[in-house]
């Protein structure tokens, strides 16, 4: 008769039968207290994985080409939009550098004015250069910047009554619009502030007759993807994205504003004296 054994059984029997029970139990009672703290460390590492608020390390890379940004300028009125490429060295724009910069302006669409929210504008006009063009300010080619110059349509036109266009900027690949829905909800579990603080910063006013600049940074933000592996000294996973920053300028210059037809807004200048790419990446 074939007879079944349990091998792990027979020997745990077998080890009782050669150790003090006494020294068994003690024994397996400090194994499982040390799995216990061993589960607790697990844990509050995990918490504070979670938790940690990561700080930012920032490298700056030469660039001699700068992505020209996205621009969205909206109004109560409506209005329309042309532009011209600008040159470091001053020289005057070509008939095919109007051209070339007019080609990625969409013309003005208006839409009806929502009677609770009278500030954002109902007409939008765009620049946008699709990305696969690459459109960009070039230190080689001199080429810096691009004016923009707004002319108001609408006949029921009140400068008394205007709030100011809103000017808006954003990176070619981080265009809102057109981000997909899988990089939203990437970026808001990683930072759920990051799109609302870009549109603060790259909000602007642009009153009647006025001239304004705005000038870009252009940098990438690095997100760190917290796992646990990362403590283990594992290189971490990134999930960069781009983004510009700017500074803007707007003054009333009478010896300039005077020659301004009445129809004429204003003009806006976008471009970029800053040759570099700032990579900021998060570390734990």
């Amino acid at each position: 008769m074939t007879k079944f054994i349990r091998e792990s059984q027979e020997i745990l029997k077998k080890y009782r039968n050669t150790e003090p029970r006494l020294l068994v139990f003690f024994r397996g009672l400090c194994l499982s207290i040390l799995l216990v703290i061993l589960l607790i460390y697990c844990i509050i590492l995990i918490f504070f994985i979670a938790t940690d608020h990561p700080f930012i390390t920032k490298v700056l890379v030469p660039k001699p080409y700068i992505l020209a940004p996205v621009v969205k300028i909206s109004s109560q009125y409506e209005f329309s939009m042309t532009c011209e490429i600008n040159y470091l060295d001053l020289r005057t724009p070509t008939d095919e550098d109007r051209a070339n910069c007019n080609k990625y302006i969409v013309q003005t669409e208006c839409n009806e004015q929502d009677p609770n929210n009278t500030f954002n504008g109902r007409c939008v006009g765009l620049f946008n250069p699709p990305i696969q063009d690459k459109f960009n300010f070039s230190l080689p080619d001199k080429r810096y910047g691009i004016s923009f110059l707004i002319t108001i349509t609408d006949v029921a036109y009140d400068a008394t009554n205007d709030n100011g266009m809103q000017v808006k900027a954003y990176d070619q690949l981080f265009n809102p619009s057109q981000l997909s829905n899988s990089v939203r909800k990437t970026i808001s579990r990683l930072d759920p502030y990051f799109s609302d603080r870009l549109e603060n910063l790259n909000f602007h006013i642009m009153g009647y007759h006025q001239i304004n600049k705005m000038y870009i940074s252009r940098k990438i933000k690095k997100f760190q993807i917290p796992t646990f592996f990362t403590v283990l000294g594992i290189p971490p996973t990134y999930f960069p994205q781009p983004f510009i920053e700017s500074n803007y300028e707007s003054v009333q210059v009478p010896g300039v504003t005077s020659g301004f037809a009445k129809t004429t807004y204003g003009s806006l200048f976008v471009g970029t004296l800053d040759w570099t790419e700032e990579t900021q990446s998060e570390l734990r």
